[in-house]
């Protein structure tokens, strides 16, 4: 009897089988039914809270701007009105009255702590007097060596400076300190509450030379967050230039704010995430970065649980980083660029969404909030499913333990002439799996297992053969590889690319490169060659014709004589064979920018001219190899190459390669890829190249080896 039908009316009696299939069909419907409705609200819920996190940094970016561009309207309200002033007479009222002056030393620091202030009252008659901050509103300080009295006009101009515009923030808000700095080093600048942003030459800071160097009808110019010393806070200042009628420049005139008080309205956004973290970063590259590599600089953050709107200024800026360094660099590169976005990636260890906007000139608002928050209801209803379906699985299990102690003697008893021999054919398969080919099964009857234990003897030998020319060809594509160059001769003139992708372990197609010494010193040369077929039999030619093509190449000889001498040799091997090869050589001067070859067969190579965006054919008469040992091979020559042209060599696999309808690559498309990427060297086009092909092909099989040398003249 079958073992099919032994087992056919054992488990039919105790209905085993279809128990069993509607216990496993009911848990694992409750389980995909679980998974299915964890991730649809997943997946809601992330893409409801990335659509929320996009809209709330924006709103935010854009109150952030609306704060700016209040400060820029009152910065311009401000620079007219000191224009005004300063092309206007000096008013008579402030002819007698003194002027609050803060004597600046050469090389005196920004904040001074020692005992004498240096605070004085100039008086009408140039006379100056001990004073404190809280003398004046106003403060002036001027360069060393400048006449105090001769600055009196002007000081009395601009001496309504701190009333001449109203306060634009809240009432109980920090303060504004406005400051006009003129050509001549005559400084002033308002005191609020007996304190000012520091004591020292605007003209030597970046937002008096910023303004100074921007046009007249450029906007404002505003700094990145810094530390104001003297204020112990973190500012921002907007700068703008003054002119006269006639365009001449009088000076810069600045309002300096504390950077908490732009941020203080920003609400931290409980509604998405009790846990969200906000940032105010920029986008800097450090000195020792990688091409494109990027980081974070934070100069302001708010964390949970800091009050209101918990904004803390940073003297040093806080770095924000994130573990998903692809993802993140993308991040640092739309910040850097002004563009908004949302984005997943880790943050201090936990899965996170950032979602950013631009927030001013060269920064951004980057808000963070915890996935697992946001997913805290989808966590909840799958922690429900599981704990039903935990339930229904032990009642069933129960059910089912139940009905196996039934079952058990009955199966222990038939399964006993099932198991013997199936133990047996896996004793061998065990040691057929750690290389024993001598293992060997014992068949016994006629049923399946005895048929399969017979198969399995035979199997063993077909496949200690199989693995011992698995281990040959392995052997055989390792030499292959390292037949091929390493690396392209370094050249200061030639920039040079290579590459060989067999579609079996071993090929037929080779290239190579030569630096001659001797007659031939000064040029490099290169072969490609392209074996008919492919597999072992193609590797073993294509190691023949290199063996052959060196030492010819060497020689004072042509590239037509180096093909034919080379041609004769490779014929006595090849001779009644059928086997051929096919083969194009070229020497590249390039001091002399110029081209000699030889073409065995081989299709012609490509000279692309990035100047006329054009691609010419470098044939030649000549035949393949081992076709007839006389054979002769015309030299061709090409002189003057173009600067920045770029020489293509390959093999046909590369144009006669087919994707999935039967199309084929062809040269319209390699020279499209050559033409949109020479200007970035040899290997990317190799690499565009390679890849192009990978593309076209799709799913279907690579049916030819491909090679393709690529030489850009770049000087």
């Amino acid at each position: 009897m079958k073992l099919g039908w032994k087992l056919f009316f054992l488990l039919l009696g105790f209905s085993l089988v279809p128990f069993v299939a509607l216990r496993l069909n009911a848990v694992r419907g409750m389980e995909r039914l679980g998974e299915e409705l964890s991730g649809h609200v997943t997946t809601f819920l992330v893409r409801e809270a990335t659509g929320r996190m996009a809209d709330l940094v924006e709103d935010h970016a854009r109150l952030l701007q609306a704060k700016r561009d209040n400060l820029a309207l009152l910065l311009r309200l401000q620079a007219g009105e000191v224009q005004k002033r300063l092309l206007g007479p000096a008013p008579d009222s402030a002819a007698g009255s003194p002027f609050l002056i803060r004597l600046r030393n050469p090389g005196q620091p920004r904040h001074d702590g020692s005992a004498d202030s240096g605070y004085r009252l100039l008086g009408p008659d140039g006379v100056l007097s001990p004073a404190v901050l809280t003398d004046a509103p106003l403060l002036f300080t001027a360069p060393p060596g400048v006449s105090l009295r001769a600055l009196r006009p002007e000081m009395a101009r601009l001496r309504p400076l701190a009333d001449d515009v109203a306060h634009p923030g809240r009432p109980d808000g920090p303060p504004l300190w406005r400051v006009v700095a003129l050509a001549n080093g005559l400084t002033a600048v308002t005191t609020t509450e007996g304190r000012h942003p520091g004591l020292f030459d605007p003209r030597d800071s970046f937002w008096y030379r910023s303004a100074m160097a921007a046009g007249p009808t450029d906007d404002p110019v505003w700094t990145l967050p810094y530390m104001a010393p003297a204020l112990e806070r973190i500012v921002l200042t907007v700068a703008l230039a003054m002119r006269d009628a006639s365009g001449e420049t009088l000076g810069v005139t600045a309002i300096t704010t504390p950077l908490d008080d732009l941020l203080a309205e920003l609400t931290p956004g409980g509604h998405i995430s009790h846990e969200l973290a906000s940032f105010l970063v920029t986008a800097v590259t450090p000195a020792d970065a990688r091409e494109g590599e990027r980081q974070l600089l934070a100069a302001a953050g708010s964390r949970p649980g800091r009050g209101r709107h918990g904004w803390l200024t940073r003297v040093e800026p806080e770095h924000v980083r994130s573990e998903n360094q692809e993802i993140f660099t993308e991040v640092a590169r739309d910040v850097a660029e002004g563009r908004a976005g949302v984005r997943r990636l880790s943050f201090e260890g936990r899965d996170s969404l950032w979602a950013y906007a631009p927030a001013g000139p060269g920064q951004a608002l980057l808000q963070i909030a915890p996935v697992a928050e946001v997913l805290a209801e989808a966590s909840a209803a799958a922690s429900y499913v599981e704990r039903r379906i935990a339930e229904q699985v032990a009642f069933s299990g129960i059910v089912a333990a139940a009905v196996m102690l039934v079952l058990f003697p009955a199966t222990l008893l038939g399964a006993r002439t099932v198991t013997r021999p199936a133990a047996d054919l896996a004793r061998a398969a065990r040691r057929l799996a750690t290389g024993d080919f001598t293992a060997r099964a014992h068949p016994k009857g006629h049923d399946e297992l005895a048929e399969l234990g017979r198969i399995f003897n035979a199997m063993a030998p077909q496949l200690a053969d199989r693995v011992r020319m698995r281990e040959s060809l392995e052997l055989a594509m390792e030499v292959q590889l390292r037949l091929l160059p390493k690396a392209p001769p370094r050249l200061a003139a030639l920039d040079m690319a290579a590459l060989s992708i067999y579609c079996d372990e071993t090929g037929g197609d080779y290239y190579d490169f030569f630096e001659f010494t001797g007659a031939k010193k000064g040029r490099v040369g290169m072969v490609v060659g392209d074996v008919c077929g492919h597999g072992v039999g193609a590797a073993l030619l294509m190691a023949t014709a290199r063996a052959l093509v060196r030492p010819r190449a060497a020689l004072d000889a042509t590239p037509g004589t180096v093909v034919a001498g080379v041609n004769r040799d490779l014929c006595l091997d090849t001779m009644g064979t059928g086997r051929f090869m096919t083969l194009y050589y070229v020497e590249i001067d390039p001091a002399g920018r110029s081209l000699r070859w030889a073409r065995a067969g081989h299709d012609p190579a490509m000279l692309y001219d990035p100047g006329t965006g054009s691609f010419t054919e470098l044939g030649g008469r000549g035949m393949p190899l081992g076709v007839l040992d006389d054979a002769a091979y015309q030299d061709m020559q090409l002189e003057a190459v173009p600067a920045g042209a770029v020489l293509v060599v390959g093999s046909d696999g590369i144009w006669e390669s087919r994707n999935a309808d039967g199309e084929m690559f062809g040269k319209t498309r390699l020279e499209h890829v050559v033409r949109q990427t020479a200007e970035r060297g040899a290997a990317a086009v190799v690499a565009a190249v390679a890849q192009a092909l990978d593309d076209f092909r799709g799913d279907a099989p690579q049916e030819d080896d491909v090679t393709l040398v690529v030489v850009a003249f770049t000087s």
